[in-house]
């Protein structure tokens, strides 16, 4: 087996995308989609907000790629910088020779200099991702609908970008938990292609969107919605009896958000976590988790020996998956964790 120089190289999409580059992600991922991951991910490989690649080239040919993007997190109690990862892929012949691990170390090394404290991805091979101490962490609930589960609603209409696209985006910043998103990175994201989306209008505003699909991911999910709950009911409710009678659709939402309207028609509910994710800066997330708990007058006392007591219960702090479901939690935790949650649109 021959081997080969793991030598990373960097590209910032404020410098502008790389054809080769996109090419190849392309080629490896969305062979038969009918569109670029370009368009699907808008901000990462545009800019503003513009993220990063690190890749491997093996005789003037990439091989390997790890994506991110940082971004700020915002709730009204806390802050925190966010290391998005995703597109991670090595071309099959030279798979197994460490070059995807290269490249991921290298990424996790870079979100710290840019001052992220946690980093998230989504993937479905959770094991590849444990030997770099990602665990399924955050929490999130989420609603299955079908034609029959759902009343009859009031009347959903689909987007239109000249008319709903400033008032989408409105919306989507009255959300408590959620990434800062400019206007021009919402132009982008409501044309990603393949997706579906829908509008509910109330006194001559929009009072709540949904969107379906997003490129090639979340095929029957809307994991991206805003409005107040009743309104996002009557807009699943008609699309699902309208658009997707044949479907199942399935709404994925932040699990500390009051979600009666929803969760009344659903024909399933359950708990899943937010992603994979890893600790970056241990201290960082600690302190904002530490002042979150003091802002919520959560009853807790930090130990001297490595733990943590919150509501009668200790927890221990002496490792960075400790730290993690401590701070975010997962499907199955009970006691108070930061909201946090990521919207579909935010997928890289």
């Amino acid at each position: 087996m021959e081997v080969f120089d793991k030598k990373i190289e960097h590209l910032s999409y404020s410098e502008g995308a790389s054809p080769l580059l996109v090419d190849f992600l392309n080629e490896q991922l969305r062979q038969s989609s009918g569109f670029s991951i370009r368009d699907e991910y808008p901000a990462l490989f545009n800019n503003p907000p513009g993220g990063e690649s690190l890749y491997v080239r093996i005789h003037g040919r990439i091989v390997s790629h790890v994506g991110t993007l940082v971004r700020e997190h915002l709730h009204p109690a806390y802050r925190m910088r966010i290391g998005l990862m995703g597109s991670v892929v090595t071309a099959p012949e030279f798979q197994n020779q460490g070059l995807a691990k290269a490249c991921l170390l290298q990424a996790l090394q870079s979100l710290r200099k840019q001052g992220a404290q946690v980093a998230v991805l989504w993937s479905n091979n959770s094991e590849f991702y444990k030997g770099f101490e990602f665990a399924r962490a955050g929490r999130e609930s989420n609603f299955r609908f079908t034609a029959q589960s759902v009343p009859i609603g009031a009347m959903a209409q689909p987007f239109d970008y000249q008319k709903h696209v400033h008032q989408t985006w409105r919306l989507y910043c009255k959300h408590e938990v959620r990434l800062d998103r400019s206007l021009e990175e919402h132009k982008r994201l409501v044309r990603v292609p393949r997706t579906k989306i829908f509008v509910t209008e109330k006194d001559g505003q929009v009072s709540s969107y949904v969107a379906i699909h997003k490129g090639m991911d979340f095929t029957n999910y809307i994991h991206e919605w805003a409005g107040d709950p009743k309104e996002v009911q009557k807009n699943v409710s008609w699309v699902q009896k309208n658009q997707f009678a044949d479907a199942e659709l399935t709404l994925i939402a932040p699990s500390c958000y009051p979600l009666q309207a929803i969760q009344k028609f659903s024909k399933m509910e359950w708990q899943g976590v937010v992603g994979l994710m890893k600790i970056l800066d241990r201290k960082g997330c600690l302190s904002v988790y530490r002042r979150y708990l003091q802002s919520q007058k959560v009853p807790h006392q930090w130990g001297d020996s490595g733990t943590v007591v919150i509501d009668g219960s200790e927890f221990s702090l002496a490792s960075e998956p400790d730290c993690l479901r401590l701070v975010f939690g997962d499907e199955t935790t009970c006691h108070p964790t930061l909201p946090f949650f990521l919207w579909g649109f935010d997928s890289i």
